[in-house]
């Protein structure tokens, strides 16, 4: 597991809660058409109910293989970090996974942000030789 991977996997859970969110706001767009059936129409007298609907389903097509993509790369950064002390995965987990930033990650464990950079950096350096060794074996 490289530190790229680790944004990779950072900036994805990034962009599936923005997914989310459109797909929130899309089905609420859809059930005010819904609630008041004949009294919305766009100015060329269409309902707008099936364009929606469309846009939903375009939003659950780019949701479902990113999904599966995020499930995959969280199994392969827990099997990564599985061997780090509980420090060390406390700090991987809450940057990449749970996507906090420094700041908050470093008052929730008590170090200042530089310590958790240093403990970060050791951490990052276990992962990538625990990787190296892997192909190795392989």
């Amino acid at each position: 597991m490289t530190k790229d991977e680790l944004r990779e996997y950072r900036s994805l859970k990034t962009e599936l809660g923005q997914l989310n969110d459109e797909k929130t706001r899309l089905r609420s767009i859809a059930e005010n058409c819904v609630r008041s059936m004949g009294q919305i129409k766009t100015s060329s007298g269409h309902d707008p109910l099936p364009g929606i609907m469309d846009k939903l389903s375009e939003v659950d097509e780019k949701l479902l293989p990113r999904l599966k993509k995020s499930a995959d790369m969280l199994v392969r950064i827990e099997t990564s970090i599985d061997g780090l002390p509980a420090q060390e995965r406390v700090l991987i987990r809450a940057y990449y996974i749970e996507g906090k930033r420094w700041e908050q990650v470093a008052d929730e464990v008590g170090y200042s942000v530089r310590q958790i950079h240093y403990i970060h950096g050791n951490a990052l350096r276990k992962i990538g030789r625990g990787a190296r060794d892997n192909a190795g074996a392989e």
